[in-house]
């Protein structure tokens, strides 16, 4: 059996080799090609008519990916133990995010749209080290009983504008929502506005 399997080889790569060395006539392959043309004359050399346009022109989006959220998270992770204005900020990393939530007693007292003076370094040590992070940022705040839409948003604004004053160069987009932690900053797989 393997004998026979060897001779099929070697006569397949005497094959191939006489193949490739014969040089192709190209007046026999145009005359070829003409009388199919003529045959077939749907194949011919007739223009091609233009596409349709499409009934709506709709706006695209083009999304470039930025850091590796694993990466990001090792990089946030070493820092905080280093750093001690970090100390007490949560990580989680999520499937399709990196979030990072101060804790609820630092972050803002009851009802109070700005953040406590506690929150500031935080912030600020929080936006020194996303400065070179190309990730698109989210700044997610909370909905709930005692929280209304408008004090949640002025929140979000509030924390943005701390990470602008401690070097964040993009421009985080502001989400609000029902449930969470009342302030969480969460980094996307792509880029950013403006980065």
């Amino acid at each position: 059996m393997v004998s026979l399997i060897d001779t099929f080889s070697l006569l397949l790569c005497f094959f191939i080799l006489i193949f490739s060395m014969g040089t192709p006539d190209a007046q026999r392959f145009r005359d070829i090609a003409s009388s199919l043309a003529k045959q077939l004359p749907t194949f011919g050399t007739r223009p091609l008519a233009p596409p349709a346009p499409p009934a709506s022109q709709a706006p695209t989006l083009a999304v470039e990916f930025a850091l590796n959220l694993d990466y990001v998270t090792s990089l946030v992770e070493g820092r905080i133990e280093r750093i001690p204005a970090l100390a007490g900020l949560g990580v989680q990393r999520r499937p399709d995010r990196l979030m990072l939530a101060p804790p609820t007693d630092v972050a803002f007292a009851s009802g109070a749209p700005t953040p406590l003076p506690g929150a500031q370094p935080m912030l600020a040590a929080i936006a020194d080290l996303l400065a070179n992070v190309p990730n698109r940022l989210e700044v997610r705040t909370a909905v709930g009983p005692e929280i209304s839409w408008e004090l949640a948003l002025a929140r979000a604004s509030e924390v943005v504008r701390a990470l602008k004053l401690g070097g964040y160069p993009g421009d985080p987009f502001v989400v609000a929502g029902f449930g969470g932690a009342p302030v969480s900053l969460s980094l996307l797989p792509v880029r950013g506005d403006g980065r």
